[in-house]
């Protein structure tokens, strides 16, 4: 299990505040929502930093879909960067996207032949770690009509769907709740809020 803290919670019905450890097996696939400079690219920079002082890259890997603003370039020179793609480099982010979908299926095949279901199985079996993965898609609303925007949906489903499973988890960043189309955001478990613009968002 990969964890870093996060931040500090507040709970103040309990007139308390705690430590808030982001735990990536825990929390699972992750959206964060917020409107335009309120801290969405920060938090994400923030948590990914803080995994990548804990964790060496063979025990954590990033790939980073950047689409809003280059936010993520601080991250792009960590070790444990893979790559760090924008919108408008089409045909590196069409490999990037094979890339992804080609390791969600070579791990399946990996684990099959040990007769593990699951990443947590492989481990127990062979004794052996293999490095959790994190697709980060920062901006998704910028994909907007976007020609690519259907393949990158599509290999966010494979991500949701199977990637628990293999070790492998997504964390997006959008303006608002209703901006991820409703069969990807029904996959995703863990929602963080920031201010919103719009009340109806806060889910």
């Amino acid at each position: 299990s990969l964890n870093t803290p996060l931040g500090i919670l507040d709970i103040p019905w309990k007139q308390q505040q705690h430590p808030f450890m982001f735990d990536v097996d825990h929390q699972s696939h992750t959206a964060v929502f917020g409107a335009s400079g309120y801290g969405k690219t920060m938090l994400v920079t923030t948590l990914l930093l803080g995994l990548s002082q804990r964790y060496t890259p063979d025990e954590l890997r990033l790939m980073l879909f950047d689409f809003s603003h280059n936010g993520l370039l601080p991250l792009q020179g960590l070790p444990h960067t893979a790559d760090r793609i924008g919108l408008d480099e089409v045909e590196k982010l069409r490999k990037a996207l094979h890339r992804v979908s080609e390791t969600i299926e070579n791990r399946n095949a990996i684990f099959k032949k040990q007769g593990a279901a699951s990443l947590e199985q492989y481990e127990q079996r062979t004794g052996t770690r293999m490095p959790r993965l994190i697709v980060v898609v920062d901006g998704y609303d910028a994909l907007g009509q976007d020609t690519l925007h259907d393949d990158i949906d599509g290999l966010l489903t494979s991500v949701l769907r199977e990637g628990a499973a293999v070790g492998m988890y997504l964390i997006v960043t959008a303006h608002r709740v209703h901006a991820i189309r409703s069969r990807l955001l029904a996959n995703i478990p863990t929602r963080i809020a920031l201010y919103l613009n719009d009340d109806y968002d806060v889910q």
